[in-house]
């Protein structure tokens, strides 16, 4: 029970330590370490009714459908109910699921501070493949909360990267990556000061952990293809 007088969103962040250890980040949502509000078999059965009439709008529609898809998979739904809830095949709703949490976030989270810790991810990545890059003390300091999240910070970050990505020899995945996050900040807005909350400390080691994953995957398949 928590303290009297506690808010359930300050007794909730108390818990974050305990709910991100010994996490495996690969298979760790963004939602995870936030509450999410369950979804009822009737709410469910209309939002993706919706959905399917929409998919045809694009890839927003379907990625809307895979984070319902995946929740509703959290919550213990079978395959097959879900198949019969949207209208899908069961394969079809295993393949959505095939696709790791990780890989979801970094196409669907605009959070400010996810999206500055995929900078982040990009800079310490950089760091443990190329030796002497500009951008890895700034990146080592603001990954580790020894310096602030800030506008400026983000920029002088983004600054030192877009050194380093000109170097010879960078894969092309580094600089693609690095001009998504920079496109969605703009579209997010100032980044401002970020609190150094635990919530805002599990968005950035997300986003941080996710996109190195996909660096790591983007970089060894093109490499096997430049190799066949």
């Amino acid at each position: 029970m928590g303290e009297i007088g506690m808010r359930p969103e300050d007794e909730y962040e108390l818990k974050i330590p305990e709910i991100l250890a010994g996490r495996d980040l690969d298979t760790t949502d963004p939602s995870d370490i936030c509450p999410e509000p369950e979804v009822s078999p009737d709410e469910a059965q209309v939002t993706l009714a919706e959905l399917a009439a929409r998919i045809d709008d694009g890839d927003a529609a379907r990625l809307e459908r895979g984070e319902l898809i995946a929740r509703l998979d959290r919550q213990g739904w079978s395959q097959a109910e879900i198949a019969a809830a949207s209208g899908l095949t069961q394969q079809a709703v295993s393949k959505s699921l095939a696709k790791t949490p990780g890989a979801r976030a970094l196409e669907s989270n605009n959070a400010i501070a996810y999206l500055a810790g995929r900078m982040l991810g990009v800079a310490l990545h950089l760091a443990r493949t190329r030796h002497g890059m500009a951008s890895e003390r700034l990146a080592d300091k603001m990954a580790g909360h020894r310096h602030p999240v800030t506008d400026a910070t983000i920029g002088q970050l983004r600054h030192l990267l877009s050194k380093d990505l000109g170097l010879p020899g960078i894969p092309a995945a580094y600089a693609g990556a690095l001009a998504d996050i920079a496109d969605r900040m703009e579209q997010a807005g100032p980044v401002g000061t970020l609190a150094s909350t635990m919530p805002v400390r599990g968005e950035l080691m997300l986003g941080e952990h996710h996109q190195a994953a996909a660096l790591t995957r983007a970089i060894t398949a093109a490499r096997k293809a430049s190799a066949n």
